[in-house]
């Protein structure tokens, strides 16, 4: 079953990428992609090819990560190396740390901010 992509999805994500910005940070090449896209959806209906489908996908990816979800998504990476590695094991409590929301947005904020590496290692 192929995708197709129509101008209303089109245009929300356009006004969507003005609104918050995410529209400048593409390069020139993909903006234009994606203004062509718009303009080929309004004239003359949803776009079904998958190639181009996918490379829409893929700017329309950049379009929707904002600050939150990039925070969130490096909370969630720090979360996942530290229950994969000893720090789990070491502190308990950071098991029950992990599973609050609250708590994921800080890490990924505290990373975000001081780009640094957490390092928990145990001292001999």
């Amino acid at each position: 079953m192929y995708r197709t992509i129509g101008y209303p999805d089109l245009l929300m994500l356009w006004k969507k990428g003005a609104r918050n910005g995410s529209i400048r940070r593409l390069s020139s090449l993909k903006k234009g992609l994606f203004r062509c896209a718009l303009e080929y959806c309004r004239r003359l209906g949803p776009i079904s090819n998958p190639r181009l489908v996918g490379m829409i996908e893929g700017i329309a990816d950049r379009i929707r990560n904002t600050v939150g979800q990039r925070i969130w998504r490096r909370g969630l990476d720090l979360a996942h190396q530290w229950l994969g590695g000893k720090v789990a094991s070491i502190f308990p409590q950071v098991r029950r740390w992990l599973c609050e929301d609250p708590f994921l947005f800080w890490l990924g904020t505290d990373a975000m901010v001081n780009h640094r590496r957490w390092v928990m290692v145990q001292k001999k």
